[in-house]
């Protein structure tokens, strides 16, 4: 009977297996979606933005194999969080921080960001240490630049949870990354302004009058959040 599990990631399913008492899932791709620099990369295994991968080629294919022992994915520990009733915002500005960090190591190996797909299952964490890594996807979609694909990752976060305080934080940073041309150096430095500044100011809890309002009158508790975040916030939005 086949015990193996599998991990869906980026569309696809990894088989998982237990390899020299480690956890690994493996993927198979063309020799020729993989650049030869980014190969030479990825096997020395020095960049640690990304997840370890062992390496078997039979033919024109080539296996990889992905070590997440002590990692869970993005959406998992999202979860977690949710389970554990942390602050969302603040875990999440944390977290993205880190992917950040994760893609400022990568191009320090000469490896393009835009090689890597951003995505709830495609980051690993360790829950214990809370240390990023990136799952490297040969022939991944580079469609969108670096700067679109944080903002499609901060927007996928939204999909997946319904947090007030953080859909008012990461529509601000979405529009500022945007309007504003930032690189990863100016985003994550967004990222930092944000940590600090939720660290600072408590938000304001939702009352019992104020869900009244919502109930019976959508428009008034609109002007009332916009007015509260103008309040809250040091600039206009």
């Amino acid at each position: 009977m086949d015990k193996r599990q599998n991990i869906a990631i980026a569309n696809r399913e990894g088989i998982i297996q237990e390899i020299g008492g480690r956890r690994k899932f493996s993927l198979s791709f063309t020799l020729q979606e993989i650049p030869s620099y980014i190969l030479k990369v990825l096997k020395d295994g020095s960049c640690n933005g990304i997840l370890k991968i062992d390496f078997v080629e039979k033919g024109g294919t080539i296996w990889l194999f992905y070590d997440f022992s002590g990692y869970i994915q993005f959406k998992d520990i999202i979860f977690q969080w949710i389970n554990q009733d942390k602050c969302l915002a603040k875990e999440l500005l944390c977290g993205l921080t880190k992917v950040i960090d994760c893609l400022l190591n990568v191009e320090n190996h000469l490896i393009p960001p835009e090689e890597f797909s951003l995505d709830l299952d495609t980051i690993f964490v360790n829950p214990t240490t809370f240390e990023l890594k990136l799952a490297y996807l040969p022939g991944s979609s580079k469609e969108l630049t670096i700067q679109e694909g944080v903002i499609k990752l901060i927007s996928k976060t939204n999909s997946l949870i319904d947090d007030e305080q953080w859909s008012a934080y990461s529509q601000i940073i979405k529009e500022k990354i945007h309007q504003n041309n930032y690189g990863l150096h100016e985003i994550r430095k967004l990222l930092s302004e944000k940590s600090r500044e939720i660290y600072c100011k408590d938000w304001p809890a939702k009352t019992l009058e104020r869900e009244v309002i919502e109930e019976d009158n959508d428009l008034y508790i609109k002007e009332e959040k916009v007015g509260l975040l103008k309040k809250f916030f040091s600039f206009e939005i």
